[in-house]
């Protein structure tokens, strides 16, 4: 999720149910607070040249918006956002294709008018940029293509089988989450021979890629938000998953 969200001056102030819903190839409506921009197109495109550090993420400005990007590489070997060998690295695939539409939709003051520097949801949360090697002979990675969010209250599971362990996810508290609107997903890693896995050490995890997940790409993610004096906040009452279990192997 844009990580320009969440004003407490306006969380509890409006109705968070009067936020609109989308449609997939959604138009700018200004008078909506909806802005809707095409998905760039980062093919043949130099690892290192992408995106900009924001906290716990890589992320590629949209506007007001900010796209997570994530690097995958054929073997898994692990692109942060600070390691130095992704000079040496270049895009091949992305999985949102080139001029796919990313809506924006913007918050709401106390008043119901629009807030314009802050983004309550947006269709699409992160990028997935499969890179190869210079020199390196083809990657053909296997994509699988994401269902875009079109109401705040409903996501879907992303593709995690293919990255490496440690590219993805924050910690919070003693668990390894990901983020899913104002829902967290907490994330669960099992060796795929039953060995232990400190799953809250990214740099643990980096030396593992991603080899299955227990619920499949798409499978719907619906989020439930508290009432407060009457009106849905951005707090989250509930969501139909808590945690997903990610088979792990060590890299070669």
């Amino acid at each position: 999720m844009v990580f320009k969200t969440g004003n407490s001056s306006i969380d509890n102030t409006i109705d968070k149910s009067l936020i609109p819903t989308i449609g997939e190839n959604a138009t700018t409506n200004e008078k909506e607070g909806i802005y809707s921009i095409p998905i760039r197109n980062y093919l043949g495109k130099n690892a290192a040249s992408i995106g900009s550090k924001r906290g716990n993420y890589l992320m590629e400005e949209y506007g007001e918006g900010e796209l997570r990007v994530v690097f995958v590489t054929e073997n898994g070997k692990y692109l942060g956002m600070d390691n130095k060998e992704k000079k040496n690295y270049v895009v091949v695939n992305q999985n949102i294709p080139e001029g796919t539409t990313l809506t924006l939709v913007c918050d709401r003051t106390d008043k119901g008018e629009i807030f314009e520097s802050f983004i309550s949801y947006q269709s699409y949360d992160e990028i997935i940029l499969y890179v190869k090697a210079i020199g390196q002979s083809d990657y053909n990675p296997s994509i699988k293509t994401i269902l875009p969010t079109l109401d705040r209250h409903l996501y879907h599971i992303r593709d995690y089988t293919g990255r490496n362990a440690g590219s993805f996810g924050e910690v919070i508290g003693d668990k390894r989450i990901d983020r899913y609107g104002s829902g967290e997903l907490r994330l669960s890693f099992t060796h795929e021979d039953g060995s232990f896995v400190e799953s809250v050490s990214a740099d643990y995890l980096k030396n593992y890629i991603v080899v299955k997940q227990d619920i499949e790409v798409n499978t719907e993610l619906t989020l439930s938000y508290s009432y407060i004096d009457g009106k849905e906040s951005n707090f989250i009452r509930s969501q139909s998953i808590e945690e997903i279990t990610l088979t792990i192997k060590k890299l070669k």
